[in-house]
């Protein structure tokens, strides 16, 4: 439902409110979103914010603005980017988890071929900010999944530097922002990983400094594998509907 909107930064409230509207499908793809001057009387704002608001839709590729007859909304699914999936993690202010169990599954494809690509690529300053947090892991209280769930994000994001793969560390970067915002709905994995801690950190850096790819594919696929068993088990019946 459209509100008026506060007098700070009006073009960035336009913009977010027809944003989630598209998104949680208030207008379907094909529908003409209302003319400039019905949305400036329903927001309360000034042609000028809601013209700015429309062109970022447009660069969003959220809508097209067809010139003389409105603004048409496009198909988010065929036409929005990776950025969008962040405005769609959280609609409303309630995690979406369909979109989150894709990211998920997303992840388990790129991490071991990251991994593996890293086992090729890694530098030694690199095999040694990884000997450093794994220090950190193993004395890791097995009760604070919370600082447990930091460092293995830090010793993650090493692997995908490492891997020197260009699109893995942009999905990466875009997935890190998500996950940093709403880290605290995602700790139910880190309390499964830190049980099995001993078997997969330090074999994979000692994988990583042997430059054998395979193990490392082979080690990272089951860290990415147990942390997502534990997040469906608890949100998702076994045919992958959520419960």
């Amino acid at each position: 439902m459209l509100a008026p909107v506060k007098q700070n930064k009006l073009s960035e409230q336009v913009f977010e409110q027809l944003r989630d509207e598209i998104l949680a499908k208030q207008y379907k793809a094909g529908d003409r979103l209302p003319a400039e001057r019905e949305l400036c009387d329903v927001l309360q704002v000034n042609r000028g914010a809601v013209r700015e608001a429309l062109k970022k839709l447009e660069q969003a590729r959220l809508i097209k603005i067809q010139h003389g007859s409105g603004s048409v909304v496009l198909d988010f699914s065929t036409h929005a980017g990776f950025d969008m999936l962040g405005e769609m993690i959280m609609p409303g202010g309630e995690m979406d988890f369909i979109a989150v169990r894709g990211i998920f599954e997303f992840r388990a494809l790129i991490a071991p071929e990251a991994a593996r690509l890293a086992a090729r690529r890694i530098q030694d300053s690199d095999l040694e900010k990884l000997a450093e947090i794994i220090d950190r892991i193993e004395v890791c209280p097995a009760a604070d999944a919370r600082d447990f769930q930091e460092l293995d994000y830090e010793f993650y994001e090493i692997i995908v530097q490492a891997s020197e793969n260009l699109p893995i560390i942009l999905i990466t970067n875009s997935v890190r922002d998500l996950y940093l915002r709403y880290k605290e709905n995602f700790q139910i994995i880190f309390e499964r990983s830190i049980e099995m801690r001993d078997e997969i950190y330090r074999p994979l850096m000692e994988a990583l400094g042997a430059r054998d790819e395979e193990r490392c594919r082979e080690l990272m696929h089951r860290l990415i594998s147990q942390g997502n068993r534990a997040f469906f088990e608890k949100y998702f019946d076994m045919s992958g509907t959520q419960v």
